[in-house]
């Protein structure tokens, strides 16, 4: 499976943990450890991609001008509120999405 650059920034005043996948516009989410926003944006990533996919969309490409206009947002949000650009990034899959359950062949045969 293809994984996705995924930049996390801890948020000093709410002490949580936001993550963003610049590949997914609106890919976004937050957890009370990084762990946990890595794994809620699994499951975001998932979802994105599926309703996307029903649209005839994918991800972007990522290139490094599409990371780094994240990351330089990022920067851009955390200067404004006078934090420090304590950021990292991660390289993620999005979590597995199993196709809805088919009735077996058997089923049909009554």
């Amino acid at each position: 499976m293809i994984r996705y650059t995924v930049i996390i920034s801890p948020d000093p005043e709410l002490g949580v943990f936001t993550a963003v996948c610049p590949a997914m516009p609106g890919a976004i989410t937050e957890g009370d450890t990084r762990e946990s926003a890595l794994a809620a944006m699994r499951g975001v990533m998932a979802v994105w991609i599926e309703l996307a996919g029903e649209n005839g969309e994918a991800p972007f490409m990522e290139t490094p001008d599409l990371i780094a206009a994240e990351v330089a947002s990022v920067f851009d949000d955390r200067d404004q509120a006078c934090w420090d650009r304590a950021i990292e990034t991660a390289m993620l899959e999005p979590a597995y999405m199993a196709p809805e359950p088919r009735p077996s062949v058997g089923a049909y045969l009554r």
